[in-house]
């Protein structure tokens, strides 16, 4: 059994990274092997809409989501985690999403699919200001099972700082792996 970490925050080791982390240590904890990719510190190319995704398996474009694309197939569920920037998704997070376009079949049904969990951190106290928004963004053939959302995370150790927290995330992994 696989998970598959995707880091979409620019800066590693703050909230959204803490939050993944700890949620795959669950999963390994249940016997799950784990790998992580932070999409940041990747040469990540935008979706060229060249459309090759249509009538092959793949994307045309070769760049860093190439082994991506291998851990995702390969994977039983995959864990992402973005800080929110600008009411949405970090600019990380909206380019893997994107690219997922590649799992989308002419028909609009998904070549993969997968659980998923999403954490968000986000500086605002309100943990439902931008949860909608970020609810209607299709994550083609990743199937979310649960979106948490970290609020007041204004300082990239918030997370870090919050040992119940931390533990709901590890828990969150571990039910993952239960639940496949």
């Amino acid at each position: 059994m696989k998970v598959l970490g995707i880091l979409c925050s620019p800066r590693r080791g703050a909230n959204s990274d803490t939050m993944v982390s700890a949620a795959l240590e669950g999963a390994a904890e249940k016997g799950a092997e784990t790998k992580t990719f932070a999409i940041n510190e990747m040469n990540i190319k935008g979706c060229q809409a060249c459309m090759y995704c249509k009538t092959h398996d793949g994307c045309a474009v070769q760049d860093d989501m190439q082994p991506i694309y291998k851990e995702l197939n390969d994977a039983d569920a995959v864990i992402i985690g973005s800080p929110v920037y600008m009411w949405q998704y970090a600019a990380q997070a909206r380019l893997f999403i994107d690219r997922l376009y590649a799992y989308l079949n002419p028909d609009f049904t998904f070549k993969i699919q997968k659980p998923a969990l999403v954490f968000i951190s986000q500086g605002n106290e309100n943990a439902d200001m931008f949860v909608e928004s970020l609810k209607k963004t299709p994550l083609i053939g990743l199937s979310v099972q649960d979106m948490i959302v970290v609020t007041n995370a204004k300082l990239p150790d918030f997370v870090s700082k919050q040992p119940e927290l931390l533990e709901n995330m590890k828990q969150a992994g571990r039910k993952l792996v239960d639940d496949l």
